[in-house]
C-alpha cells in the first residue's frame, strides 16, 4: 500500500499561509493566540504493492525533515527505516535497522538524535550506534518503543511491558515498574529534566508516571470510568499541566493529581506536537475520516485531510523541541 504523507506547511516551515479572501475564524486573533489559516499538502510514497507505515516525524529545518517506519525501496534495493526531505525531494536514510520499523525520534538537535526501534538507537556526526543493552535485566515482552531526552546526559526510554531505561550520561539503566503496563507516549520538561510517560494495561487501566532521577513514580491509575479510558498520546504544556488525548483531550495536573476534561473532539485523537503553548496539533482519525485538531490559544479548529483509500495510517504530527521559554 501506498503511504499518504501529509505536510502542514504551517507546522513543517514555521509559518501561516494569509488569504485575503479568506475571513479568519471567529473570535478574532489576539495577542495570545495563533493564526489557523494553513496550507495542507500530501505527498505519496510506495508503489502500491507492499505496505509502508510512518511512526514519528521531526523537522530540524524546512530542508532536514525527518519521518521514521517502514518503507520498502520504490526501485528494488533494501527498504529504510528514514526519509529524509532534503528541500526538494524524499530520500531513504541510513542504514536499514528492522522490518518492525523505527517507531519513534527525538532529538535534542542535528547531532544529537535518539531513536526507538524495540531498543535505542543514537545518530551523532554522521553515524548511528547502539548503546549496549545486553548486561540490562530485561523481562518477556518487553521493548524500546518511545524515547525522550532533555539533555545528552538525560534520556529516557519507555515501551511494552513496563519498560523503563534512563540514560544519566554515564550509563544506561533499567528502571524497575510495573510490567503489566505498556507505555505509549513519553513527553517531558526540558527545564526540570523530569519525564512523564503514559500508558494502559491489557483490561485498559490507565497510568500516568513520573519519571524523575532513577525512578519511576505512578501518578494516576485509573480507578473510574473517566481515568480508565486510555490516553495514547501525551504533551506538557506547562510545567503542571499536561495535555493527554484519546476520546477526548484532558488535562492532568502532575502536583494535585487531578484529571480533567478540556475538549471532546469529533473523532479519536491519538499524536499530539506543540510549536508554542498557544499553537498545539493534535491528528484524529476513525474509520477513514483524518482530521487535524489545533488548539490556537483560545479555541480549537478541525481540518480535513484525506478519505483518500489510499490512506494508510494516521500521519504522526511533526515533535518540536521545547525551548526553555516556553515552560513556565
Amino acid at each position: 500500500m501506498k503511504l499518504l504523507v501529509v505536510g502542514l506547511l504551517g507546522l513543517l516551515a514555521a509559518e501561516r499561509i494569509g488569504c485575503d479572501n479568506v475571513a479568519e475564524p471567529s473570535p478574532p486573533n489576539g495577542s495570545d493566540t495563533t493564526s489557523q489559516n494553513f496550507s495542507i499538502s500530501t505527498w505519496e510514497y510506495g508503489d502500491g504493492y507492499e505496505s509502508s507505515w510512518a511512526s514519528s516525524a521531526w523537522v530540524f529545518d524546512q530542508n532536514n525533515i525527518w519521518i521514521t517506519g517502514y518503507f520498502p525501496d520504490t526501485v528494488g534495493g533494501p527498504p529504510h527505516n528514514i526519509l529524509r526531505w532534503d528541500g526538494a525531494k524524499w530520500n531513504g536514510y541510513g542504514r536499514f535497522f528492522n522490518s518492525s520499523g523505527i517507531n519513534c525520534i527525538w532529538s535534542l538537535d542535528s547531532s544529537h538524535v535518539y531513536l526507538a526501534d524495540g531498543l535505542v538507537i543514537i545518530y551523532g556526526d554522521g553515524f548511528f550506534s547502539r548503546p549496549d543493552f545486553t548486561r540490562l535485566p530485561w523481562s518477556s515482552g518487553q521493548s524500546v518503543d518511545y524515547v525522550w531526552a532533555s539533555s545528552d546526559k538525560n534520556v529516557w526510554g519507555v515501551g511494552a511491558s513496563g519498560c523503563v531505561v534512563h540514560y544519566d550520561g554515564i550509563e544506561w539503566k533499567k528502571i524497575a515498574c510495573d510490567t503489566t503496563v505498556n507505555f505509549h507516549s513519553i513527553t517531558g520538561s526540558p527545564n526540570s529534566g523530569v519525564a512523564y510517560a503514559t500508558g494502559w494495561t491489557f483490561d485498559y487501566v490507565t497510568y500516568v508516571v513520573r519519571l524523575a532521577g532513577d525512578s519511576v513514580e505512578i501518578l494516576l491509575t485509573g480507578g473510574n470510568s473517566d481515568q480508565s479510558i486510555i490516553m495514547p498520546g501525551s504533551l506538557l504544556r506547562y510545567e503542571n499541566e499536561l495535555w493527554v488525548t484519546g476520546s477526548r483531550i484532558r488535562l492532568f495536573q502532575p502536583t494535585t493529581r487531578s484529571l480533567s476534561t478540556f475538549y471532546t473532539p469529533s473523532v479519536y485523537t491519538t499524536p499530539i506536537a506543540m510549536a508554542a503553548p498557544n499553537d498545539i496539533f493534535m491528528a484524529e482519525s476513525y474509520y477513514g475520516s483524518t482530521v487535524l485538531l489545533h488548539f490556537n490559544g483560545a479555541r480549537f479548529n478541525e481540518f480535513q485531510v484525506s478519505t483518500a483509500s489510499t490512506f494508510w495510517s494516521l500521519p504522526q504530527i511533526v515533535d518540536t523541541k521545547l525551548s526553555q521559554d516556553r515552560l513556565v
